[in-house]
């Protein structure tokens, strides 16, 4: 199996969604922060459409459904600044 980097799984992301390079580059950093956010705690990572993530356990996934998954994920809008 390929070992995927990190500009493998955003140029599957942007090419399953609309959203930008830079907008799926940080949608994919807040995907693997939460995760190991929650393994480090002690908890399950259950994301719907890649699988289960727990502490000790080897991650093997499609990047195909990860990208799927990414791109349905809602992009956080940006908020206006004052006048």
């Amino acid at each position: 199996m390929k070992r995927m980097k990190k500009a493998d799984l955003t140029n599957e992301i942007v090419k399953h969604s609309n959203l930008s390079r830079a907008a799926a580059a940080d949608q994919l950093d807040r995907l693997v922060a939460e995760i190991l956010q929650r393994v480090r705690h002690g908890e399950e990572a259950n994301i719907p459409g890649l699988g289960t993530f727990r502490a000790g356990q080897e991650v093997v996934f499609s990047t195909e459904q990860a990208a799927k998954t990414l791109s349905k994920a809602k992009a956080p809008t940006a908020k206006k600044k004052g006048p």
